[in-house]
């Protein structure tokens, strides 16, 4: 399993939306959230594709226009053609990966500090 942490939640729809992938996943770890995409490429390589936020979303859907390429939430779905609606799917439990890649790493101090 390989993993690619990306910058964005907007880049993390782009690439449900270009994978066409038809739902995004919500996993609460510690005091983050993580939404992710698992996407299978060729053979056994499979990749997990995700960003790490401190708050959730607020929706139930996430709301893409078509039109413009806004990006919104929404608790409910319109028959409004211009948007595609990606549920948000709320993880309990999964094994499909240790959540150890997720655990925050403690940052290194760059350099030496003087004493004065």
């Amino acid at each position: 399993m390989k993993y690619l942490k990306l910058k964005s939640f907007d880049d993390l729809i782009r690439v449900v939306l270009s994978t066409q992938q038809p739902v995004l996943h919500h996993i609460d770890i510690g005091d983050r959230h993580i939404y992710l995409i698992p996407y299978a490429i060729f053979g056994n390589a499979n990749l997990i594709y995700y960003v790490e936020m401190e708050t959730p979303v607020k929706g139930k859907y996430v709301v893409y226009d078509k039109f413009n390429g806004s990006i919104s939430f929404s608790d409910h779905v319109t028959p409004d053609t211009r948007l595609t609606y990606l549920p948000i799917i709320d993880v309990e439990e999964q094994n499909l990966f240790s959540e150890k890649v997720f655990k925050k790493k403690k940052k290194e101090k760059k350099g030496k500090t003087s004493k004065k």
